[in-house]
């Protein structure tokens, strides 16, 4: 999460983990190793947002 947090905020985004669930954070890994991006896709769409005022 560190890694993706560091992209996101220096691409001038914001992310609420809070939404993200473990059930569905460890799966979306695993399926990303195989190139299935579909999990974290939907993980990304519920928790990142531009800041506030932009």
């Amino acid at each position: 999460r560190i890694l993706f947090e560091q992209i996101i905020v220096n691409a001038g985004y914001s992310v609420n983990w809070w939404l993200v669930k473990h059930a569905a954070w460890i799966p979306a890994n695993i399926d990303a190793v195989a190139c299935d991006y579909r999990g974290l896709e939907a993980i990304f769409e519920r928790c990142i947002s531009r800041p506030a005022g932009q």
